[in-house]
């Protein structure tokens, strides 16, 4: 009887062990398929995925006068070349 119920419980646990590894995949499996989701957008409308030194990176709001601190981080972001700015979505003009 005692060999039957450590049974059990072992077959139970490995089921919850189960139960938590494929919830955890299920949630984090959009950053898996693609952590930048940016930066196709960011290739198909001419600019270059790359990593910037402040969390300003290139960004409207920043190229247009708004955000004037920058965190110091490493950033990814899109660099869009000249008289143009990464909205979040896509290169815009500044």
């Amino acid at each position: 009887m005692e060999r039957r119920r450590l049974y059990l419980l072992v077959v139970l646990l490995a089921l919850l062990l189960l139960i938590v590894i494929l919830y955890a995949v299920y949630f984090a499996r959009p950053y898996l398929v693609n952590p930048n989701p940016g930066e196709e957008v960011c290739l198909s409308d001419g600019g270059e995925w790359k990593e910037f030194s402040d969390s300003c990176a290139n960004t409207c709001s920043y190229e247009r006068g708004g955000d004037r601190y920058c965190a110091q981080v490493l950033t990814f972001s899109c660099e869009c070349g000249s008289g143009n700015c990464w909205d979040g979505k896509n290169c815009v003009p500044i």
